[in-house]
């Protein structure tokens, strides 16, 4: 991938990360930058589908954490609004962390 391809990418995750680490965060900043970092690492495990690595660290990492799972199904709208490529990868990641979060005790 190209460093231009990369730029773009990140682009396109930009307005998503923006949005998720908002509610994510509330009002403290240092909250909102720490999950930018923290939804940053999801979509590389995301994209690690998208390579062919499984959805299912990501899905594992989303499951443990309702509030995280929450956050990116409501915002996950804007990948694919803004072009982002790993939208798919995401979304399998997610529908997966449902189900796992379904049928846990």
């Amino acid at each position: 991938m190209s460093v231009d391809e990369r730029m773009e990418e990140q682009r396109a995750a930009l307005p998503f990360l923006e949005a998720a680490a908002r509610q994510l965060g509330g009002a403290s900043a240092m909250l909102e930058r720490e999950a930018k970092e923290w939804l940053a690492e999801l979509l590389r495990l995301a994209q690690e589908h998208a390579s062919g690595g499984g959805p299912q660290r990501a899905a594992e990492h989303m499951a443990g954490n309702p509030v995280l799972l929450s956050v990116v199904f409501q915002n996950i709208d804007l990948l694919y609004e803004h072009g982002y490529p790993g939208a798919d990868a995401l979304s399998v990641a997610v529908m997966s962390a449902l189900e796992q979060w379904e049928t846990q005790p």
